[in-house]
């Protein structure tokens, strides 16, 4: 994929140029912030913007939020050389891990005593409405958010390239924004994860050191003048522990040679390594030995040294340096990490140095156990095409007060089935639900044992809200420094998809995709681009889960939903393996009637099923959609229907997706993409 551009918005510079400039010379973003008080920890330092420039940010470009303001004036640099008919042309994927954190903690305080003040903030760029609040300011069409907390950005481009490539746009943006906020202090705080000053990667000091900031990446598919590509992008699931990366590195190797693969690299034709580089006692020591397993002694810089960590905007900050690198033929540094620690690479880039670069890789992980990697490069390397392969649907589970069976709950005929029981240890309601369903659909599909070559994409909306609410309680009852550790590496959006892959051994990419009542369907159409898209899958589980918490009865008490809130989980296996139901069309967009058109493809279905109309039998946003998804799939393998049309959407976004019998299928003028 060509980057035709690129924007920044960074304490270290608000232009790519003045980013590697600073970059270059050594200089890092890091301050004392004073713009909040968080009482009770040692010192709260981080690359981050006075006080005076949040507001200067937040006026001139009209949003509410920081991280939505990083991310519109990144995004704004991106698209200034785009005319009108290139900007209907452009599709936005965006990234962040926590969203809208300012506007999400004046919707707490603000919820018993002003619910007309907070409901707007909900209603708005606070939750879910993220990426449609980023889209509208920048004036482009939204495709799907990845929320994957500190892997977010790096997904996002993943996302983006696989959507070019299968010609569902000319062009997309990729926006990863995120602020610091004085409830991140707290929880990494809490997980004895923070430094008490700057961070040294790969140095003997421990500790990670916030940053903030926005970064955006213009992509495009086609041949013409470029600053750089994006030549493969691979992921992971470590399946370990909720917080902790595999201290062995074998999740990090695993997507270090997914990347190299989709790339067609060898590991000898890797020049730089952008290190994920958190500066802790568990992150470091585990890239090292995925490192040096899969590249040997490449040249690593860790550039959250200079930026600190800036969340679900550091995968895309941290490929933008990682590119403007190469084309400087400049290696970027990792500042303090001499004197090194045990174990570190033996070339860590104290200094910025020249070096012969045509590709580097750059590297994420989050908690949860998630990790992706991209491959850049100053030209183009021809990329097999993969063959037009059929997406069959190997099993399918779901768990709720539907009960086993999505195609029972809609239209009940004898005794619906009873899905096995998969034991979910210590997780909070949402896990519990996303684990069952997909140890339910593994089981339907007949697959058991370590899933390396599966892969596992989440819908999420209001996500995990009681480790939500039991975190920001905390805070606030006991204080910033006793803030509950364990409900803090549970809020993460991703969380539910991490607990969910180590219940099954699901350990291919691990992606979880922020949304509203499109979340369950966009992780279906995610799922199947991936299978498609990446050789070395053999299977995706898509999945929706919702829990009942704060949000949802809020928005009950607000008489925004058609039902009551319910807790539900539904997934499908989607496979390579023929079998008898196929994923035969599929299309997102804004306009309902031409997208389920391009679904349809001439196809008139015998069955349709509206997604809202699941929802009223029981309010659950992001399950709606998978759960819509599965009782298609269990109509057409009981023989009630050949062909199923499921239409799910959201405010801006429409996703429809075409199920068939296998030999309907075959005969369907539209057939695979």
């Amino acid at each position: 994929m060509r980057v035709l551009a690129v924007g920044v918005h960074t304490p270290l510079g608000t232009t790519p140029d003045a980013l590697w400039d600073a970059i270059e010379a050594g200089r890092d973003g890091f301050v004392d912030v004073e713009r909040f008080a968080v009482d009770g920890l040692p010192g709260c330092v981080a690359s981050a913007f006075s006080a005076e420039q949040v507001a200067e940010a937040l006026r001139a470009t009209g949003q509410e939020d920081p991280a939505l303001a990083y991310g519109v004036s990144a995004g704004r640099a991106a698209l200034a050389g785009c005319d009108a008919d290139q900007l209907a042309r452009t599709v936005l994927v965006c990234a962040t891990s926590a969203g809208a954190a300012d506007l999400h903690q004046r919707y707490d305080r603000l919820r018993t005593t002003d619910p007309t003040t907070a409901a707007r903030l909900r209603r708005g760029g606070a939750f879910a409405g993220f990426g449609r609040t980023l889209a509208a300011a920048l004036g482009v069409r939204l495709i799907t958010t990845a929320s994957t907390a500190c892997a977010s950005g790096g997904h996002a481009l993943g996302l983006a390239a696989d959507l070019l490539r299968e010609g569902v746009a000319d062009r997309a943006l990729v926006v990863g924004a995120d602020s610091v906020h004085p409830w991140l202090f707290a929880g990494f705080h809490s997980v004895g994860a923070l430094a008490r000053g700057r961070c040294a990667p790969f140095g003997e000091h421990f500790g990670m050191a916030l940053g903030e900031g926005g970064g955006a990446v213009l992509l495009a598919a086609g041949d013409g003048p470029a600053l750089g590509h994006l030549l493969g992008w691979g992921g992971s699931c470590d399946a370990y522990h909720v917080t902790s990366p595999d201290p062995r590195g074998e999740g990090m190797g695993r997507s270090l040679r997914a990347a190299l693969a989709d790339a067609g690299l060898r590991p000898d034709e890797v020049d730089a390594y952008n290190a994920h580089g958190t500066g802790t006692e568990a992150n470091d020591p585990a890239e090292t030995h995925a490192v040096r397993e899969v590249l040997g002694q490449v040249p690593v810089s860790a550039t959250k040294s200079q930026l600190g960590h800036t969340q679900g905007a550091a995968g895309v900050l941290e490929a933008i340096v990682a590119l403007w690198g190469l084309r400087r033929q400049v290696l970027p540094p990792s500042l303090r990490s001499v004197p090194a620690r045990r174990i570190a690479p033996a070339d860590t880039v104290p200094v910025a140095r020249p070096h012969p670069c045509r590709v580097a890789l750059s590297h994420s992980a989050a908690f949860g156990g998630t990790n992706v990697t991209v491959a850049l490069g100053l030209e183009p390397r021809p990329r097999a095409e993969r063959p037009s392969e059929p997406v069959y649907v190997a099993g399918v589970g779901a768990v709720g007060p539907f009960g086993s069976s999505a195609g029972h709950a809609l239209e009940p005929v004898g005794e619906p089935p009873v899905a096995p029981r998969v034991r979910v240890p210590r997780a909070d309601p949402v896990s519990a639900l996303l684990g069952q369903a997909v140890g339910a659909a593994l089981a339907d599909a007949g697959l058991q044992g370590t899933l390396d070559d599966v892969g596992l994409v989440v819908g999420m909306s209001d996500g995990p809200q009681s480790s939500i609410r039991r975190f920001v309680d905390s805070c606030d009852q006991d204080g910033p420094a006793r803030a509950s550790a364990a409900a803090f590496g549970r809020m993460v959006l991703n969380a539910p998809a991490g607990v969910a892959a180590t219940a099954s051994q699901v350990r291919g990419p691990n992606l979880t995709v922020w949304g509203e009542r499109d979340a369950g369907a966009q992780a279906v159409l995610a799922a199947a681009r991936l299978l498609r898209q990446h050789a070395e899958l053999a299977g995706v589980v898509a999945a929706g889960a919702d829990e009942v918490g704060h949000l949802s009865r809020d928005r009950a008490e607000a008489g925004e939903l058609p039902a009551p809130p319910v807790g539900a989980a539904s997934a499908l296996v989607l496979c390579r393996r023929p079998g008898p139901v196929v994923l035969a069309g599929e299309a997102t967009g804004t306009a309902l009637e031409a997208v389920v058109a391009e679904a349809l493809g001439g196809t008139t279905p015998d069955r349709v099923i509206d997604a809202a109309v699941v929802s009223k039998l029981g309010h659950a946003p992001a399950a709606s959609g998978a759960l819509a998804c599965a009782a298609a799939v269990e109509w057409i393998r009981a023989g009630r229907a050949a062909t199923v049309l499921v239409v799910a959407g959201s405010e801006g976004v429409v996703c429809a997706l075409l199920f068939a019998a296998t030999d309907r299928a075959i005969e369907s003028p539209r057939g695979q993409r």
